[in-house]
Parts: C-alpha cells; sequence; structure tokens
C-alpha cells in the first residue's frame, strides 16, 4: 500500500487537519455502513468498503502511526521487525566478494563452510540411457600454504585487532525514525567485519588467504540420468572460512538435444516417417533405438499421421537394480512424408489414384 491511499479512502488531503479526518470518516462511515442495505450483494461490498475505512481512520487519527505511514513504514510491524525490513544490512567482503548480511552472520568470526561449486556438466541422450564417465574440471579456492593460521598475513606478528571496532567487527550507526532513535548494527568497514587487520600481507596470497587452484575429478553418470538430476560431490568446493569445512561441489545433469529422439522422463520418442502406401498399405521396417541398435516396427494397414506405438524395455532406464533392470518405452511417432518433386511414371500412378477416389465418391 502506498502511503496516499488511506487519504484517497477519506477523500481528504494530505495536509488534512485531525478535525478534517474526522469528519470525512463519520461521513464515509454513515455513507458505506452494512445496516444501510439489505441486498446481500451490496451488503457484502459495503462491509468491504467499511473495513477499508475504518483502518484509514485508524491510521490517520492517530498522530505517531500517521507519521509512520507518511514516511512509508509498516504501520502494523513491531521494532524489531520494521527494523529488520528497513535497515537489512549488506557488506562486501573485498577478499572474497562475498555479499553477506549482518542477521545471518552475527558472530563474523565463527567457522564457517565454504561455499559450494556448482557445475553444469552436459550429456548425450545415449550417454544418459546407458550411463557413462566423465572428467569434470573447476577451479576452487584453496587455503594458502604460507599463511595458513594467520590468513592473508605474511607472519602472526602481522595481525593485530581492528582499532576501529575493538575486535568485534560490527560497529553501530545511530539512526533516527520519527521520534525514535535507532541503532543500525553493520559490519565493520575498516576490517570488513574480520575483526583483525593485517599489516604486512603474505607475499604468496597477496593477503586473499587462499589461491585458485585447478582440479579435476573423474564421475561416473549412472543409467537414466535426467536433465536437473544433481550429483553431490562433498568437501571438494571452495575453502571454509575462519578454519571451517570445504565447502561441496554440486554437478547439475543437462541432457543435450538429439537429432532424432526427445525425451519425456523414461520415455524415448522417435519421429519416424513413412510413406502414403506404406501408411495405406502397412509395412516392417527398422528403426533405431536410443542404446545404439536397430529393431523391427510393424506399420499397421490406414496408418494416419501422428499415429504412434509403444515398444516396451527401450526407453531409459527407471531404475538400475541388476535383478530387476526397468526401462519406459519406446514411442514411435508416424509422420506422413509427403514428396515434394516426384517424376512423370510416379504423377501418373497418383493421378489414377484421384481419378478412381472420385469414381468411388459418385458411385457411392
Amino acid at each position: 500500500m502506498n502511503n496516499t491511499e488511506y487519504y484517497e479512502i477519506l477523500g481528504v488531503e494530505k495536509n488534512s487537519t485531525q478535525e478534517e479526518i474526522k469528519s470525512a470518516y463519520r461521513k464515509m462511515a454513515k455513507q458505506h455502513h452494512p445496516d444501510s442495505v439489505t441486498d446481500p450483494e451490496k451488503k457484502k461490498v459495503c462491509e468491504e468498503k467499511f473495513k477499508k475505512i475504518s483502518e484509514a481512520h485508524s491510521v490517520l487519527s492517530d498522530s505517531q502511526k500517521r507519521e509512520r505511514y507518511d514516511n512509508g513504514f509498516d504501520v502494523n510491524a513491531n521494532y524489531s521487525d520494521n527494523f529488520r525490513s528497513r535497515f537489512w544490512d549488506f557488506s562486501v567482503d573485498p577478499r572474497s566478494g562475498r555479499v553477506s548480511d549482518f542477521f545471518n552472520e552475527q558472530m563474523p568470526n565463527r567457522p564457517k563452510k565454504g561455499e559450494t561449486i556448482l557445475i553444469n556438466l552436459e550429456i548425450t541422450l545415449e550417454e544418459a540411457a546407458k550411463g557413462t564417465k566423465k572428467d569434470v574440471s573447476f577451479v576452487s579456492r584453496e587455503v594458502c600454504s604460507d599463511c595458513k593460521g594467520h590468513s592473508g598475513a605474511k607472519s602472526k606478528e602481522d595481525v593485530s585487532s581492528c582499532p576501529s571496532c575493538g575486535g568485534s567487527g560490527k560497529k553501530g550507526i545511530n539512526m533516527r525514525e520519527g521520534n525514535m532513535v535507532m541503532v543500525q548494527i553493520s559490519h565493520c568497514p575498516d576490517c570488513y567485519g574480520t575483526g583483525k587487520v593485517i599489516k604486512n600481507k603474505c607475499e604468496k596470497c597477496d593477503g586473499n588467504g587462499f589461491f585458485n587452484k585447478a582440479k579435476n575429478i573423474s564421475l561416473s553418470i549412472p543409467a537414466g540420468a535426467d536433465s536437473g538430476n544433481m550429483i553431490k560431490i562433498p568437501i571438494q568446493g571452495h575453502m571454509g572460512i575462519n578454519g571451517g569445512p570445504p565447502g561441496d561441489v554440486i554437478i547439475r545433469i543437462i541432457n543435450k538435444p538429439h537429432n532424432i529422439f526427445k525425451r519425456q522422463g523414461d520415455i524415448s520418442i522417435l519421429e519416424q516417417k513413412i510413406s502414403l502406401a506404406q501408411a495405406v498399405l502397412g509395412d516392417e521396417i527398422n528403426v533405431p533405438t536410443i542404446y545404439g541398435d536397430n529393431i523391427i516396427v510393424k506399420i499397421p494397414p490406414g496408418t494416419e499421421h501422428g499415429d504412434y506405438i509403444n515398444k516396451q524395455q527401450y526407453g531409459f532406464p527407471i531404475n538400475t537394480n541388476e535383478k530387476n533392470k526397468q526401462k519406459g518405452d519406446m514411442v514411435v511417432v508416424f509422420t506422413l512424408d509427403v514428396p515434394k518433386n516426384i517424376d512423370d511414371k510416379t504423377k501418373e500412378v497418383f493421378e489414377k489414384l484421384m481419378e478412381l477416389e472420385k469414381n468411388q465418391k459418385e458411385d457411392s
């Protein structure tokens, strides 16, 4: 709700006096009181209108609530809720580039797990059907071996408490809201919330406390892996903070588009072109599967464009239990392959067919 809507409901200006607001409320309340109508539908409308009028009056007739409303604050929120929503504090650590907030990190020096690395891994539909192995390369932040234990500093003697915040990592700033004075607590801008300052930086990592390390992981992708599936590799992510454990690596599987197959869950879909003669008379044809082999498919006589048949156990794996391997279906969708260019002999055949169709219609 904007900070003029209550005034609009009562039909008064923003600079109206309390007497004008009271007078407008009485007029509007009398006009829209639910007891003034008997029709059920109109009564319901009046009840909603009367509720808004009463709400507007309760705020604008209270000087403190009105002041908070005019300044854009939630008049119904308590002090702590309003403080949290109004003065949510964010800071950026220039060494790691991470964005953090005070309320989630009230103890800036506590051990914290490192950040997770998310990697999108594309695999083909054939690889998804059979399962595969992949080498995944990425870069993670590792603890600097030279300044381990005194992160970013050349030696322990080069680390001292921040004089600006006294080593707490936090600073308070007085903020006025109406007649109240609140204290906004935020990370100390001089030490970025760490509570420490470094005199001489570590030469190896230039005071960052970490270095970037290239990693390579061999990964087994199970048969049936679908887009959106996640594989978690523990403690291979970025280094922890203040002695916390490393983060994880999450591999998100993405199935590449295929030139002839489509996938819907555990179902593989193949669009198979057939000729007009095959559609009318029926036929047996060889079609490929997602597993690389071929199977025989029967085209029923009188097949129409878009008709399909199911071949069980030729879709994607549902489970990989050795004793009970289940797979979805393969759906073969028949599409008519209408020739664009035909020779004279073929044209003659279709002309005779057309003439025959006309004669049959006339006889019927």
